[in-house]
């Protein structure tokens, strides 16, 4: 498994999609607080954190369909 300290936006996008979660409000600046973790070149999850002030909240969390369970 490799974690990604800045994941790829476009990659981050679509997993949001396929899990169902929003990504039309999602800012440039916001990627720089996700993570990522996936096996060579294709996440398999993401996290991500929006920050406010000293504050963070969870603003999304997802898994690949094929990669849940694992």
């Amino acid at each position: 498994m490799r974690i990604y300290t800045k994941p790829p936006a476009d990659q981050v996008r679509s997993l949001l999609d396929a899990s169902g979660l929003p990504t039309e409000d999602l800012q440039p600046a916001l990627f720089e607080h996700f993570i990522g973790l996936g096996e060579g070149d294709l996440l398999d999850g993401v996290i991500g954190i929006e920050l406010h002030g000293a504050t963070g909240l969870l603003r999304s969390l997802a898994v690949a369909e094929e990669s849940r369970g694992r």
